[in-house]
């Protein structure tokens, strides 16, 4: 089976894109974190969870 790319990294390249957009807006205050789940409902539910304790968290799926 031939697989184009690799899923670290994808993965890495997107932690370092957010962690350079984070450097731009100077924002101490915050840190990018990077959660993979198994499925769409337990990746959903972390999210309300999350925001119940930090509602301005922004979440964003990895492309």
């Amino acid at each position: 089976m031939f697989c184009q790319g690799s899923p670290v990294d994808n993965l890495m390249s997107f932690v370092l894109a957010e962690r350079r957009a984070l450097q731009m807006r100077a924002s101490r205050k915050t840190i990018p974190l990077c959660l993979y789940f198994g499925t769409h409902r337990d990746r959903e539910q972390c999210i309300e969870l999350i925001y119940e304790f930090i509602p301005k968290t922004v979440p964003k799926k990895m492309p």
